[in-house]
C-alpha cells in the first residue's frame, strides 16, 4: 500500500484502495443531496466539492501519521526494550556486574534528566539505541512527508521511491529484529536471574514461566480441537458437496431435457442431410462424371468384386484387368460397417424408386438374346433391386452417425482419467468427483441450450452454410473447366494449379534436394564400410554358400550332384559285370571325378581305395550300390560318413563341381579359362585331383584364392547393385536405346542380388567407361591370368566410375546448395559447365552425371515424381536428344533434368503422387484430413497409372471423385473452422469455442477419420457455443441451481484461480477443483466461526487468557509490595501466590474450553457440531440432508 512506486502515490490514492470509508469518497455527500431531492445542492457540490476535499485532506494527513507510526514502530520497540533491560540490569547489578563499571549509569536515568555529565556514564550500546532512534524518527518523517506531499508538486523518478523503499524496509527489519532478540535477552535474564538472585527476580520468574506455559497449552489444545473440527468439517464436506450433486443430476426433469434436446438434434441433422444432397447434387455428378468410378452400382457387382479382390488371380494382369473401381469402394466407416452402410444405401435406392414408380423388384422380364450357336431366343429374368447411385451412397455414410450428446453418467475416458487424477491430487473421493462432473455435464448441457443461436435450429440454413462450404474451400477446385490453350481449348482446374504450383517449388528445390541425396548416397565412408561388408559377409557367408549348396546338393535337379549321382548309378549297374567287377576304381574316372593319368597316383588312388572299402559289405566283396556309395561318400558332403574320435570326415571337391560352382557365381570364360584354371587346380590339389575339405569355409576359401582374394566382374557388379553406386551402368541408353536399357532395367530391378549369375546376365555388359575403370584398378597375378579386383582397390574402382577424369581446369564453382540443413551438402559445387562437382580432401573432382540409384533417392525426397525407372530413362533420352550422344556423360546431368522436369513431365498434370495430393489438401486447401485413412482409402483405391510400375500416381479428377465420395457429406476441422466463425459472434466465447475446437473434434471422431458427418457437426457446434462455464454462469449455478450463497466477490475470486489457462471459462478439469477449493477454503471459515473456532476467536481467547493472568500477577505484586515484610519473606510470599494462581487459572481455562473431559468425547461433539454447522452454512434442503446422513452413516 505504501511503496507501490508505479501508481501515483497521492493519499487520495492510497486512501481509495486501502482504508477510504464511504463518507469520503468522491461524490459522496452529493449523492446525498440528490436522494433527498436537493438537486441544485448537489449540483453545487459537484462542480465546487469543498466537503469532499476538507475530509480527504483531513484523512491524508491522518494517513501522514499512520505511516510514520508504522514505519517508527521497531524504533520504538527496540527503545522501550532497552529501558525494559535497564530496569532488570539494575535488579542484577550488585551481583552480575564487575566493581570498575559501577560507575555507569542507565539509558532511563539520562531521559528523565538528561545532560551532558550523565550522557558520558552512558554504556555505548544503549548510545547506539538513542542516536539511532532519534536519527531513524527523523528520516521516518521526512520520507513520509516527500512521499505524500512534496512529490505531488514535484514529480521525480520513481528511482528515489525505490532506493527509499529499499532504505525504509532495510531499517524496519533491523530494528524488529534487533527488538526480538533484546526481549529475549531480558527474559531469559530474568529466568536465569531468579537462580542467582531469588529474592528480587524469583516471582517475576514465575510470571513468566506461568504465563508461557498457559499460551503453549491453551493453543496446543485449542489447536488440536482447531485440526480435527477442520479435518471433520472436510470430510462432511465432501459428503455434502456429493449429496448436493446427486440431488441435482438425479432429478428427473433433467434427464428429460437432454432426451428432448437428442430428438430435436437429431432430426435437424437428418434434414440437413437431406438439403446438403440436393445442393450438391450437381457438383457431385460432375465430380463423379469426371473419373472413372462406377456410380451406379448392383449389388451383385459389390459381391463380384469382394470374390475377385480376395482371391490369388487378382495378383495377375489379367485379375487386375477384371477389377472395377465402383463407388462403394469408397467407404470412410471401418470393414466391418461397411455392409451396413451398402445395405442403407440400397434400401434408399428402393424406397426412391418405389416413390418414382420405377421399383421392378420381383417383376418378370424378357429380352431377346443369343446363344452360342448363333440361335436367337428370349431370356427371362427377374428383375433385381435399383442400383446404388451416388447420392443415396452419400446419404448412407451421412446417416451411419447419430446425434450423441454426453449425459450425466457417461463419462469419456478423458473424464475418467480426470477424475482419477484429480480426486489424487485434491484429495478427494472418487464418488464426489464422479458427482461433481455429472453436475457439470448436467449444467453445460443446459447452458448450450439457452446459448445455442437460432440459426442451428434452421436445417436449410445450416445446410447452406455446410454446402458452400464444402464447395467453396474443396471440392471446386476439383471440377475441370475450359480455358484458352495453344492447342485450342483445353482443360483445367484449380488443382491442376495448385498442382503447377508445388511442382514449381520442386523445380526450385531440385538443386537442394539433390544436394541432400548426393550426401546420402555418395558417403564414401559409409561406402567403404558397405563394400567390406558385402565381401566379408554377403559375398563369403552368402552367395558362394548358396553356390556350393545348390551345387553340391543332390536335391536340386541342375545341380552337378544330381547328375553326378544318376551318372553313377546308370554307370554302375550297366558296366558292373563287363568293367568294375574287376577294376573299381574306373568308375571314378567314368563319372568324371578324377582324371584318368590320377588313377594310379599313389595318393589318390589311396582316397579312392579307402573309399571303397567302406562300403564293402560284410564279406568283404564291392556289389554295384556299395560303387554309388562309394562315388556319394567321397563327393558330396550330404553322405560323408560321421565323425570318428571328433574328426571329422573329409569330403572331396572335383574339377567338374568347382567349375560349376564358379559358372554359378556368374565368372566368365575369360576368368575360368581352362589353361590357367587347370594349373591353380593342380597347386591347390597337390596333384591329386581331388580337393579335401572338412567344412565349408575351406571352399570359401578355395574360391577366393583362385580370385587372389579380389573381385571377379560378377561380384563386382553385385557389390555396385549393393551399395548403390553404378549398378545399373550396364543399361546404358547411348548403347541401347531407351526401350531397350529401360527394360533391362526393370528386369535388373527384381533379379535377387544373391544370385551374381542372373544379376550378371541382367546387367548386361558394362559400357566402356567402366571398363576402363576396371582395367585400371584390377590386377592379374601372371600375364595370361584373369583380372581380379583386389579388395584394397574397390573405392578407386568406384571412384573411376562415378568421377569424371579431367585435368587441371579453371572452373568456376558455386554452392549446389547455399541453404541447406547439413553442412555436409556444402561439399556439392555447380561448376560453370554446369555439371556437378565434388570437393573432397582439397581437391574438386567432376561427377560423370547422375546415375540411377541417386536419380531413386532424390525422386523419393520429391513430392511430384515418383520412384520410376521410366522417369530416369526418359530423362537421359531427353538429354540424347537435346545434347547428343556427344553430350559428355552417359548420366543425367541436373540441369537437364531440370529443364526436362519443366518442358515435358510437368506439362502433363493429370497425375500426381500421394505426397503432392497431401500437399495439395493439407497445406493449400486446408483439408488436414489424417494421413492414414487419406492413404489407405482414397488414393489406395483410384484407378492406378498403367505406365507406374510401383503404382504410386492417381488422376487428379479420380482423387476429386474419390475424395468427395468417401467423404459422404461431411466437413473437416478448417471448414467447422469456418461455420464456427461465421455462426457465432466474435468476441471471447469464439476464441474460446476455436482453441477447443481441436479437442473437440476428435472427441467426436473416435476413428480418427478427420471427418465430422452432419449429425456429429450439429452436436460440435452445440457444444462450441457454449465451451464451458463463465464466471456469470457459475454464478447463477451455485446460487439458484445448488442453492448456496457466496457472495459474488469470492466466486469471482476462485473462478478466476482456477481459470489456469485464462480463456474466461471452466472446463471440466477446472470446475472440480473450483468448486473444491470453494468448499474447502470459503465455508469452513463460516463453520469455524459458529463454532467459535477460528484463528481470530482462538488468539482473542487466548490473549484475553494471558492478559487477565498478567492482570492478576500485577495486582499480587503490588499487594505483596504494600505490606513492609522482610524481602525474603516478601519474596516467599509473592512467589507462592503466583504459582497458586497460574494453577487456578490453568484449571479455569480448561474448564472453560471442556478439557476436563476426555478429548475423545470432546471430538464426538465437535464432529457432531460440525456436521450441524456445515448443513446451516450451507443451507441444505431436507431431501440433500438425508441423502448426506445416509453416505455418513449418521
Amino acid at each position: 500500500v505504501f511503496w507501490n512506486w508505479q501508481a501515483p502515490h497521492r493519499p487520495e490514492f492510497l486512501l481509495q484502495y486501502w482504508c477510504l470509508p464511504p463518507f469520503a469518497e468522491e461524490g459522496y455527500f452529493a449523492r446525498i443531496m440528490e436522494e433527498f431531492g436537493w438537486y441544485e445542492l448537489a449540483h453545487w457540490l459537484k462542480t465546487h466539492n469543498p466537503l469532499d476535499d476538507m475530509i480527504r485532506f483531513i484523512l491524508g494527513v491522518l494517513l501522514y501519521y499512520l505511516q510514520m507510526f508504522m514505519m517508527g514502530m521497531p524504533a520504538l520497540l527496540l527503545f522501550m526494550a532497552w529501558l525494559w533491560h535497564d530496569t532488570v540490569l539494575s535488579r542484577m547489578w550488585p551481583d552480575l556486574m564487575p566493581r570498575e563499571d559501577a560507575h555507569q549509569i542507565f539509558l532511563i536515568d539520562f531521559v528523565i534528566a538528561p545532560s551532558f555529565s550523565r550522557w558520558r556514564h552512558i554504556d555505548v550500546g544503549a548510545k547506539v539505541v538513542y542516536i539511532m532512534l532519534y536519527f531513524y524518527a527523523i528520516m521516518v518523517s521526512l520520507i513520509a512527508l516527500y512521499c505524500n506531499f512534496v512529490r505531488q508538486i514535484k514529480q521525480d523518478e520513481p528511482k528515489a521511491f525505490k532506493y527509499l523503499n529499499d532504505f525504509v524496509a532495510t531499517m524496519w527489519l533491523f530494528t524488529l529484529f534487533a527488538s526480538i532478540v533484546l526481549c529475549t535477552v531480558v527474559l531469559v535474564w530474568i529466568i536465569m536471574g531468579a537462580l542467582v538472585n531469588p529474592i528480587a527476580l524469583m516471582p517475576y520468574a514465575i510470571m513468566i514461566l506461568a504465563i508461557v506455559g498457559m499460551y503453549v497449552t491453551l493453543n496446543g489444545k485449542l489447536t488440536e480441537m482447531k485440526d480435527h473440527v477442520v479435518d471433520s468439517i472436510r470430510s462432511s464436506m465432501d459428503y455434502a458437496l456429493q449429496a448436493i450433486f446427486d440431488a441435482l443430476v438425479n432429478d428427473p426433469s433433467a434427464a428429460g431435457d437432454i432426451d428432448k434436446d437428442v430428438a430435436t438434434l437429431q432430426t435437424l441433422s437428418v434434414q440437413i442431410t437431406e438439403w446438403m444432397s440436393q445442393n450438391e447434387k450437381k457438383e457431385q455428378e460432375t465430380l463423379l462424371k469426371q473419373s472413372v468410378i462406377q456410380t451406379d452400382v448392383e449389388g451383385f457387382q459389390i459381391k463380384n468384386m469382394d470374390l475377385l479382390r480376395e482371391s490369388a488371380e487378382f495378383v495377375t494382369l489379367e485379375g487386375m484387368k477384371k477389377n472395377k473401381i465402383l463407388l462403394t469402394d469408397f467407404c470412410p466407416n471401418p470393414s466391418s460397417d461397411k455392409e451396413s452402410t451398402v445395405a442403407r444405401a440400397l434400401q434408399m435406392a428402393l424406397e426412391a424408386a418405389t416413390i418414382d414408380g420405377t421399383n421392378e423388384v420381383g417383376i418378370t422380364k424378357s429380352v431377346a438374346a443369343t446363344a452360342a450357336d448363333g440361335s436367337e431366343y428370349t431370356k427371362t429374368f427377374a428383375a433385381g433391386a435399383p442400383p446404388i447411385k451416388s447420392v443415396f451412397f452419400a446419404k448412407a455414410i451421412a446417416g451411419s452417425q447419430e446425434v450423441q450428446i454426453q449425459r450425466p453418467g457417461q463419462l469419456s475416458a478423458r473424464n475418467q482419467a480426470n477424475i482419477t487424477a484429480l480426486s489424487s491430487q485434491l484429495n478427494l473421493r472418487i464418488g464426489t468427483a464422479k458427482s461433481a462432473i455429472n453436475g457439470y455435464i448436467l449444467e453445460l448441457q443446459r447452458k448450450r441450450q439457452e446459448h445455442r443461436p437460432p440459426f442451428l435450429e434452421k436445417a436449410d440454413a445450416c445446410a447452406g452454410l455446410f454446402s458452400r462450404i464444402r464447395q467453396e474451400r474443396l471440392f471446386n477446385h476439383f471440377i475441370e473447366f475450359e480455358k484458352d490453350g495453344p492447342n485450342g481449348k483445353e482443360k483445367d482446374s484449380c488443382v491442376r494449379q495448385l498442382l503447377h504450383e508445388i511442382q514449381q517449388a520442386e523445380v526450385g528445390d531440385l538443386s537442394v534436394k539433390a544436394a541432400s541425396a548426393l550426401t546420402t548416397v555418395l558417403d564414401w565412408v559409409k561406402i567403404s564400410r558397405n563394400s567390406q561388408a558385402y565381401v566379408l559377409s554377403t559375398l563369403e557367408g552368402a552367395i558362394i554358400n548358396r553356390a556350393m549348396d545348390e551345387s553340391l546338393s543332390s536335391v536340386h535337379d541342375k545341380s552337378i550332384a544330381y547328375d553326378l549321382c544318376m551318372q553313377v548309378y546308370q554307370l554302375a549297374f550297366s558296366k558292373w559285370d563287363s568293367v568294375y567287377k574287376n577294376d573299381a576304381m574306373q568308375v571314378f574316372v567314368d563319372c568324371g571325378v578324377v582324371e584318368y593319368r590320377y588313377k594310379y597316383w599313389p595318393a589318390t588312388k589311396s582316397i579312392l581305395q579307402s573309399v571303397l572299402d567302406k562300403n564293402k559289405c560284410f564279406t568283404g566283396d564291392l556289389y554295384p550300390g556299395a560303387l554309388v556309395g562309394a562315388v556319394k561318400m567321397l563327393c558330396l558332403p550330404e553322405a560323408k560318413p560321421p565323425p570318428m574320435n571328433d574328426i571329422p570326415a573329409k569330403t572331396y571337391l572335383w574339377y567338374g563341381a568347382l567349375v560349376h560352382i564358379l559358372k554359378k557365381l556368374g565368372w566368365s570364360d575369360e576368368e575360368m579359362e581352362p589353361a590357367w584354371l587347370g594349373r591353380r587346380w593342380r597347386e591347390v590339389t597337390e596333384g591329386t585331383g581331388l580337393f579335401a575339405y572338412e567344412h565349408d569355409d575351406q571352399l570359401i576359401g578355395l574360391v577366393m584364392s583362385l580370385s587372389s582374394g579380389g573381385l571377379w566382374k560378377a561380384a563386382a557388379k553385385g557389390l555396385m547393385f549393393n551399395v548403390g553406386v553404378g549398378g545399373y551402368s550396364g543399361c546404358d541408353v547411348q548403347r541401347d536405346g531407351l526401350e531397350k536399357a529401360a527394360k533391362a532395367a526393370h528386369a535388373l530391378m527384381f533379379v535377387d542380388p544373391i544370385n551374381l549369375l542372373a544379376l550378371a546376365e541382367k546387367a548386361g555388359t558394362w559400357p566402356d567407361y567402366v571398363e576402363d575403370a576396371w582395367r585400371r584398378n584390377s590386377q592379374r597375378a601372371g600375364s595370361l591370368d584373369p583380372t581380379f579386383l583386389p579388395v584394397d582397390r574397390i573405392l578407386d574402382f568406384l571412384r573411376d566410375v562415378v568421377y569424371l577424369p579431367v585435368g587441371e581446369v579453371e572452373v568456376k564453382l558455386t554452392p549446389l546448395s547455399a541453404w541447406c540443413t547439413n553442412a555436409l551438402d556444402l561439399q556439392w559445387k555447380m561448376g560453370g559447365d554446369k555439371a556437378v562437382w565434388h570437393t573432397i580432401g582439397g581437391s574438386n573432382k567432376r561427377l560423370r552425371g547422375i546415375w540411377l540409384e541417386l536419380a531413386l533417392v532424390l525422386f523419393k525426397s520429391m513430392d511430384t515424381v515418383p520412384t520410376d525407372l521410366d522417369v530416369y530413362y526418359q530423362a537421359l533420352a531427353f538429354q540424347d536428344k537435346t545434347l547428343g550422344k556427344s553430350g559428355g556423360t552417359p548420366w543425367l546431368r541436373l540441369e537437364v533434368l531440370r529443364r526436362w522436369l519443366k518442358e515435358v513431365y510437368y506439362a502433363d498434370r493429370r497425375w500426381c503422387t500421394f505426397a503432392s495430393f497431401k500437399a495439395i489438401t493439407h497445406n493449400l486447401l486446408r483439408c488436414d484430413l489424417p494421413e492414414g485413412p487419406l492413404l489407405t482409402q482414397v488414393f489406395t483405391p483410384c484407378p492406378k497409372d498403367p505406365e507406374d510400375d510401383l503404382g504410386e500416381l492417381r488422376r487428379l479428377t479420380d482423387l476429386g471423385g474419390a475424395l468427395f465420395t468417401w467423404m459422404g457429406y461431411g466437413l473437416w476441422p478448417a471448414a467447422m473452422e469456418v461455420a464456427l466463425t461465421e455462426i457465432m459472434p466474435r468476441g471471447r466465447v469464439q476464441t474460446v469455442a476455436l482453441s477447443v475446437l481441436d479437442e473437440e473434434f476428435k472427441a467426436l471422431d473416435p476413428e480418427g477419420l478427420g471427418i465430422l458427418q452432419p449429425a456429429e457437426a450439429v452436436v460440435l457446434l452445440h457444444r462450441l457455443v457454449a465451451p464451458g462455464l463463465t464466471c456469470e454462469d457459475m454464478t447463477d449455478f451455485v446460487s439458484s441451481r445448488l442453492g448456496m450463497q457466496v457472495p459474488d466477490r469470492e466466486l469471482h475470486k476462485y473462478f478466476a484461480m482456477m481459470d489456469v489457462n485464462g480463456d474466461g471459462v471452466l472446463q471440466a478439469d477446472e470446475f472440480i477443483p473450483m468448486f473444491v477449493y470453494l468448499t474447502f477454503d470459503f465455508f469452513p471459515h463460516h463453520v469455524l466461526r459458529r463454532l467459535n473456532l477460528s484463528t481470530g476467536k482462538i488468539v482473542a481467547f487466548v490473549l484475553s487468557v494471558l492478559l487477565l493472568l498478567g492482570l492478576l500477577f500485577a495486582l499480587i505484586t503490588l499487594v505483596i509490595a504494600a505490606f513492609p515484610t522482610g524481602k525474603g519473606v516478601a519474596a516467599t510470599l509473592h512467589s507462592s501466590v503466583s504459582g497458586v494462581s497460574a494453577y487456578v487459572a490453568k484449571q479455569s481455562s480448561d474448564k472453560s474450553i471442556g478439557a476436563e473431559d476426555s478429548m475423545a468425547n470432546v471430538k464426538k461433539e465437535l464432529e457432531a457440531k460440525a456436521l450441524m454447522a456445515v448443513v446451516a452454512v450451507l443451507g441444505l434442503s431436507k431431501a440433500v440432508y438425508d441423502n448426506l446422513t445416509r453416505m455418513m452413516g449418521v
